[in-house]
């Protein structure tokens, strides 16, 4: 099934948390600490940040939960820039990458991103852009919350389903293939009572036929199980009868 799906929204709750982080008055000198690094490394959420050096942001600062996530050691990669998440790339749009979201969104949050090494990982990315007090660009900051084991439950359900919807149109198909051989049987039988010399009646054959169709528009109703209502299905033949 191709059917695009939108992005999930993250939780209200995170993505305050985000918020208040980023929008920070103290932000950019507390990132100047060793306290305030050593408390972004508690948290269990993905931080990144790079600061404005020489005409570009690099990265001057990962905690463990990042380091953790996409299985590269921190020391590798301070000094770096924002390539370093090229490799995940966004559900909607593979030609969308992180790393490129993160220098050119005006958004905080930036959407639902994909990779496949060094191991299938699906994040929900947030970013900041944190200034200095004239204005101009120093630190931006990206918090990328894992969402694997979300996404692959939410695949799995839709896949279950998928199959669900599968056997019911078989069930559909087999349903309609019965009412086409009864309504054979019915015209032969007709017809065999036409070759004895009785008149054929077409108004008893559309009345069956008509029988059928109200029997087929009730099992066909969403929540109809194994067994139907039989007064409220003789109540409609007798409705169609009179209508006749």
């Amino acid at each position: 099934m191709s059917s695009e799906q939108p992005d999930p929204e993250p939780s209200e709750t995170t993505a305050q948390q985000i918020n208040d982080l980023f929008d920070s008055a103290e932000l950019s000198r507390a990132l100047e600490t060793e306290e305030f690094k050593q408390f972004l490394d508690c948290i269990p959420i993905a931080i990144v940040v790079s600061k404005f050096f020489r005409g570009d942001q690099r990265i001057c600062y990962a905690n463990k939960a990042f380091e953790t996530l996409i299985g590269q050691n921190v020391n590798d990669c301070r000094g770096k820039g924002w390539s370093i998440l090229a490799g995940f790339r966004d559900e909607n749009d593979s030609n969308v990458t992180l790393d490129l979201s993160v220098l050119k969104s005006e958004e905080e949050f930036l959407g639902t991103f994909r990779a496949e090494h060094p191991r299938a990982l699906v994040v929900e990315a947030f970013s900041g852009l944190i200034q200095n007090e004239d204005g101009t660009e120093n630190y931006r900051i990206a918090a990328l919350i894992d969402i694997t084991d979300r996404a692959r439950a939410e695949r799995e359900e839709y896949a279950r389903q998928i199959r669900d919807k599968d056997i019911l149109l078989r069930e559909l198909q087999h349903r309609v293939k019965n009412n086409l051989q009864l309504i054979v049987a019915l015209m032969r039988l007709e017809a065999r009572n036409e070759r004895r010399g009785e008149k054929v009646n077409l108004q008893t054959l559309a009345g069956r036929i008509e029988s059928l169709h109200l029997l087929y528009q009730t099992l066909s109703n969403d929540g109809a199980g194994d067994e139907i209502d039989l007064g409220h299905y003789l109540s409609q033949i007798a409705a169609a009868v009179m209508n006749t």
